[in-house]
């Protein structure tokens, strides 16, 4: 059985898992080449319209406990139980440091993608002060490798990308790290809002451009879990380590304060004993749009092109 600690956040696939992408991702090439026409008239995915429905399915979620469980892989556990006595290992229960649930957006391909990188993301094991890479552990996000084209934002623009919808991945990635204290190295915001994480709270990521990155701290390995959810099909990662004690009663709870109509001022705020004791400021972050707004000028510029293509919106 998995435990949790206090804080409660709100390996690679084997070639088995890769054959199930090429299966996926051809699925979804086929499906992509019926509707990119229609790709830009789709409706956005926005979170704060989602709220409800989040709740509702995370209330349908499996536990975490579970979840982890049936994620963690033997490996894994052998790694976390290095040091231990027999008798130790026997009873071995791997605790969940932090965890973060994202519901998938609206695009099937995007879903391709982020199940992608979670197969090669899951049971990653950071070691003890090592530094993780989120590119590097992911490689380059190729059709051979079992990504496929979908909806990404390119310089404060929606375009179709190979891999496009991994982001989601590394931003719950990013606030799962925050919550389980982890030291952030290098994280970039998106040009435009995305309804799948908190404002101020998005990573993005370009391979061979901007990555994501943190710092183990800890002086024992943490894995990286991460898949979906079976019960409310939601994009789950978890942190998971072998003792009790790392966060030592302590919490950090993200916080996101608006100072302008796209500008926003993020924390983290240190809780123990049910008082907050420290704060960190995580800088400003300056959006230039939402994805509803370039979703619209991008069905603009369509029907520009293509007037019969507009008649068919109408």
């Amino acid at each position: 059985m998995i435990r949790r600690t206090d804080s409660r956040s709100s390996g690679r696939g084997n070639r088995k898992h890769r054959g199930h992408l090429r299966v996926a991702a051809f699925a979804a090439a086929v499906y992509t080449a019926g509707m990119s026409l229609f790709f830009y008239a789709l409706p956005v995915f926005a979170g704060s319209g989602n709220s409800a429905r989040t709740a509702a399915m995370q209330d349908r979620a499996e536990t975490a406990e579970n979840m982890a469980e049936r994620l963690l892989s033997p490996s894994s556990v052998k790694i976390l139980t290095q040091g231990m006595t027999q008798q130790e290992a026997r009873t071995f229960e791997p605790v969940i440091l932090s965890s973060y649930a994202s519901s998938y957006q609206a695009f099937p391909e995007s879903a391709v993608n982020a199940d992608a990188a979670c197969t090669y993301l899951n049971n990653t094991v950071v070691g003890a002060y090592q530094n993780f890479s989120y590119n590097e552990t992911l490689g380059e996000r190729t059709t051979e490798r079992g990504y496929v084209e979908a909806p990404s934002i390119t310089s404060a623009r929606m375009e179709r990308t190979v891999g496009g919808g991994i982001c989601q991945v590394s931003s719950v990635l990013y606030h799962a790290a925050l919550s389980g204290g982890m030291q952030i190295l290098e994280r970039h915001a998106h040009t435009l809002q995305v309804g799948y994480a908190p404002d101020g709270f998005d990573a993005s990521v370009v391979y061979g451009r901007w990555d994501f990155r943190f710092t183990n701290p800890y002086a024992c390995p943490v894995v990286i879990l991460a898949g979906r959810d079976h019960v409310s099909k939601q994009l789950r990662i978890f942190l998971v380590s072998a003792r009790q004690d790392l966060l030592q009663g302590k919490s950090y709870v993200l916080r996101s304060e608006q100072k302008d109509r796209l500008v926003y001022h993020n924390f983290i705020d240190t809780w123990e004993n049910g008082k907050k004791i420290a704060t960190r400021d995580l800088g400003y972050n300056y959006y230039q749009g939402s994805v509803a707004s370039a979703r619209e000028n991008s069905t603009r510029r369509m029907a520009a092109r293509n007037p019969l293509y507009f008649d068919k919106l109408r």
